[in-house]
C-alpha cells in the first residue's frame, strides 16, 4: 500500500483486507473512517458480496492468498483475475521498488512511479553485489477501467 501512495493512487482503492485499527498507513485508515474505503473481509474469509457489490474486476492479493488456495479459486470462478504480488521475494531491495512501476502501470501513474523510482535510485548506493539492474520482460496490457481488490492490500479502482 506504500508505494501506491506513494504515487498518488490510494483514493482509488475501494476496498481492502485490513481493518481500520491496523493501518500503520495514516492515510488509509482516515479513507476506513470516512468511508470511502470499505473493510472487505480478511484475505481467507473475504467478504464475496460486498466485492461483487462493489464491482471489483481484479483481485491483488499477497502471498498469504497462498495459504487459502480456496479463496483465490473462488475469486477466479467469480470472474475476477487474481494476481498474487511478490516483491517481497526479491532479493534486491531495488528489485522490490521496482514494483512501483507495475502498480505506475495499473492505475494510470506511470510518471509518479517513474520518478518516484529514479529519486530513489538517485537516493541510493550501490548495495549488495556488483551493480543493479533492472529486470525486464513485464508485459501488462492497460485497459480503460481499472479495478482491483486484494487482501492485505486491496484495491478496487473507482
Amino acid at each position: 500500500m506504500d508505494m501506491i501512495r506513494e504515487i498518488g493512487a490510494l483514493s482509488d482503492i475501494r476496498l481492502t483486507g485490513v481493518k481500520e485499527s491496523d493501518w500503520y498507513i495514516e492515510k488509509a485508515a482516515a479513507a476506513m473512517e470516512d468511508g470511502s474505503m470499505l473493510y472487505a473481509g480478511k484475505y481467507n474469509e473475504p467478504d464475496y458480496e460486498l466485492i461483487l457489490k462493489e464491482g471489483c474486476n481484479f483481485a491483488l492479493e499477497n502471498t498469504m492468498i497462498g495459504h487459502n488456495p480456496e479463496v483465490k479459486e473462488k475469486l477466479e470462478s467469480l470472474g475476477i483475475p487474481v494476481m498474487v504480488e511478490r516483491s517481497s521475494y526479491e532479493e534486491h531491495p531495488l528489485g522490490r521498488l521496482e514494483w512501483i512501476r507495475l502498480y505506475g502501470l495499473l492505475y494510470g501513474k506511470e510518471q509518479e512511479a517513474d520518478a518516484f523510482y529514479e529519486e530513489q535510485l538517485k537516493n541510493r548506493t550501490n548495495h549488495g553485489k556488483g551493480r543493479y539492474r533492472p529486470h525486464g520482460g513485464l508485459f501488462i496490457s492497460r485497459r480503460t477501467e481499472r479495478s482491483m481488490s486484494a487482501s492485505r492490500m486491496t484495491i478496487l479502482r473507482r
